[in-house]
């Protein structure tokens, strides 16, 4: 894994070697500690959405579940569960807010502009990342 040391937002977030960041939220002043969602992680959400096909999928606790390692240093699940069903409404976006602003994403939109005269249209297009990308023809 790589080691992240700072990541750019509008504050600092402090990143350990393991990938592991601090969160304070801000109406319960609860520190969370949380990791960056795995590729296991995101499987395991992947899954879950087929089983439930039809349902709605994972909810917001279930992704919580995933990336939230320790509540005010305590890492054991059914304090964490127990947390993630009762957290303020507030804290709760601010914590989706944070994590967004914190996962590293590459930007794959390119901005598409018609040369044709009466078209002139732009639009925001999404690269499309196959197997091709890496091993082109």
């Amino acid at each position: 894994m790589a080691k992240i040391k700072k990541i750019e937002t509008k504050e600092k977030i402090e990143v350990t070697e393991n990938g592991i960041f601090f969160v304070k939220l801000p109406k319960s002043k609860i520190t969370l500690e949380l990791k960056f969602l795995t590729g296991k992680d995101e499987r395991y959400l992947q899954d879950f959405i087929g089983k439930v096909a039809g349902e709605d999928g994972p909810t917001v606790t279930d992704l919580y579940s995933r990336f939230i390692v320790s509540v005010n240093g305590n890492e054991d699940e059914e304090h964490i569960k127990d947390f993630i069903g009762s957290m303020l409404a507030f804290d709760s976006k601010f914590l989706r807010e944070k994590y967004r602003e914190s996962s590293p994403n590459i930007n794959v939109n390119q901005i598409f502009e018609c040369k044709h005269p009466i078209c002139g249209a732009k639009t925001s297009v999404q690269i499309p990342i196959t197997i091709q990308f890496f091993w082109p023809n």
